[in-house]
């Protein structure tokens, strides 16, 4: 269940943007489209364990929904549309700059290498730096 809230966290400010069922629509399909590769334990976003525990069947779905909604592009990262959510979800907290800023220092620090484990580790900047 964790997981699945980060998830729609992380991509809940396209909604903004979306009709309740065009946003339903949006998530269905990329669910549907990475439902292959979600066959893996859930894991809670105030204990995430390291990049190189989680098997990459779960990093993988990670980069395939994110690419499906838009957030990444193989291993480029969306920084207009993660930005905008920030900015959105944060707009009544009193550390939102500090906040912003921890996340694009996570982010900044990504090695872009390969899609899975970058997906993941954007997935990882959020339920780390953003949601514990």
């Amino acid at each position: 269940m964790g997981f699945k809230l980060v998830l729609l966290a992380v991509v809940c400010v396209a909604a903004a943007a979306l009709t309740q069922d065009e946003w339903d629509n949006v998530w269905d399909k990329a669910e549907k489209k990475c439902e292959h590769l979600m066959k893996f334990a859930r894991t809670s976003p105030n204990s995430l364990p390291s990049i190189d525990d989680i098997p990459r069947r779960a990093k993988c779905f990670v980069s395939c929904f994110f690419d499906e909604v838009g957030l990444t592009n193989g291993t480029e990262i969306n920084h207009e549309l993660y930005t905008s959510w920030l900015e959105e979800e944060l707009k009544f907290t009193k550390n939102k700059e500090a906040i912003i800023a921890t996340v694009k220092k996570c982010i900044d620090g990504i090695e872009r290498t390969e899609k899975c484990r970058t997906a993941y580790e954007l997935y990882e900047c959020f339920g780390k730096k953003f949601f514990s």
